[in-house]
């Protein structure tokens, strides 16, 4: 009886390529004011208590004002109605 030899042929196989490592980047957004990158309140206590937020474009960065640092520079221009 003749034996019989199944031909494999190269050209027929698929080669599975190489894997790619997909990076990612977890980042946990602030859940405070305080941890953004763009402020600048210094240490938080009671002296800071019944300021404001507001942006400082000089800095370009966030700071704490008082109500009376507010009107003082709403009132520099002189541009304001009795």
């Amino acid at each position: 009886m003749a034996v019989i030899r199944k031909v494999q042929s190269t050209s027929n196989i698929a080669k599975k390529g190489a894997v790619k490592k997909i990076s990612t980047q977890s980042v946990r957004q602030p859940s405070i004011v305080s941890e953004m990158g763009d402020v600048d309140f210094g240490t938080l206590d009671a002296t800071k208590d019944g300021q404001m937020v507001c942006y400082d474009s000089t800095t370009n960065k966030f700071v704490l004002i008082t109500a009376d640092d507010l009107l003082s520079v709403s009132v520099e221009d002189n541009d304001v109605s009795d």
